[in-house]
């Protein structure tokens, strides 16, 4: 069966949350995929969320792990009729990241290894991945000596950094007045904007993708009741998003510090994202990466997050990179044809050098 047979296929399921019967369908396509073959498969959940674990191999730790997830965000309906334009093929999750697993799953069905390789699959990633990634590693005990994440960056950049997500609620609450006596109050809705610039005079704002530095938007704020009274209530959303070197606790001090009055909710956290590097099959990937495409490696940041962070967290290293594609996310997601080829031949290479 071709690849993009394979991606074709994936695509046409709506594999949205809680869509949880495409998820199901989507699941025993490839379980029937990789019927009459010698492959361990398994599924388990969390809190309602499957995930797929395929491997050569019945033991919980390989050698190499590929990582995949076979959940997209919403589309329209036209987005799940995959269509080919000039060697783009065009259609939700293509890009993100039904291409890649196409990859991954023709790579483990073709080849036999000499080393023990496995497939993880998950339905949650979009929301975090702690149903999914952090739930294997962590409560089910499975591990590997690399994995290789194709969930960050495009066009084959090496991310060798990601940011950590801190989604918070600060709330606070003041002291009501008449409007004509602000003196007498304690504008609520004030000291959050005051909060706000504070932050974001400690973390500049970023002005591009190159801009590599730690964010801190502020996505919902809601205060107040009359127009001619002081708000004593109000409440804001800041979705933060951290590089390495600023720590979580730093950020939440830096609140306390301004005002203890705040009241601080984490609604989310994830942990942010560093390769490491000083790995015998972590620079075995460099080298045969450098040997396929004859060039020099340039690593690259990224502003979003991945499960690769999970590995991190267990000092496993990965890899993170993308074939080429775009508008991820969005109307028009598409992914370049010849670079899933390359994708594939590249990880071949590779796996035959170990």
């Amino acid at each position: 069966m071709k690849m993009i047979d394979i991606l074709n296929d994936l695509i046409e399921f709506k594999t949205i949350y809680p869509n949880y019967k495409e998820i199901d369908k989507i699941y025993n396509y490839i379980e029937n995929y990789y019927k009459n073959t010698n492959l361990y498969i398994k599924k388990f959940s969390c809190n309602g969320d499957t995930s797929m674990y395929i491997a050569n191999t019945n033991n919980k730790e390989v050698d190499v792990l590929f990582v995949g997830h076979i959940d997209v965000v919403d589309a329209k309906d036209d987005d799940f009729k995959p269509k080919i334009i000039e060697n783009k093929l065009y259609g939700r999750g293509s890009f993100d990241m039904k291409g890649h697993v196409a990859v991954m799953l023709k790579l483990l069905k073709d080849n036999n290894f000499n080393i023990s390789v496995g497939l993880l699959l998950t339905s949650d990633e979009e929301r975090g991945g702690f149903n999914g990634t952090k739930y294997f590693l962590d409560n089910l005990n499975y591990s590997c000596k690399i994995a290789i994440v194709p969930d960050a960056g495009n066009n084959f950049q090496i991310i060798d950094e990601e940011k950590g997500v801190l989604q918070i609620k600060v709330s606070y609450k003041g002291k009501e007045a008449h409007s004509s006596q602000v003196w007498n109050g304690d504008n609520a809705i004030k000291k959050i904007i005051e909060l706000y610039n504070y932050l974001i005079k400690k973390y500049p704002l970023p002005k591009s993708s190159f801009d590599y530095k730690t964010s801190i938007n502020i996505s919902k704020i809601s205060g107040g009741n009359l127009i001619n009274k002081v708000p004593h209530k109000c409440y804001a959303i800041f979705d933060i998003r951290h590089i390495v070197k600023d720590k979580k606790s730093d950020i939440l001090n830096c609140i306390k510090e301004f005002n203890d009055k705040f009241l601080v909710e984490v609604l989310a956290s994830g942990d942010a994202f560093q390769t490491i590097k000083n790995n015998f099959l972590y620079n075995l990937f460099l080298d045969t990466y450098k040997d396929y495409f004859k060039k020099e490696i340039k690593y690259f940041q990224c502003e979003s997050a991945s499960d690769g962070r999970f590995f991190y967290s267990k000092n496993i290293p990965c890899i993170l990179m993308n074939a080429s594609g775009g508008n991820l996310h969005s109307e028009n997601e598409y992914i370049d044809i010849k670079s899933l080829d390359d994708l594939y031949n590249l990880y071949l290479m590779y796996l035959k050098k170990l």
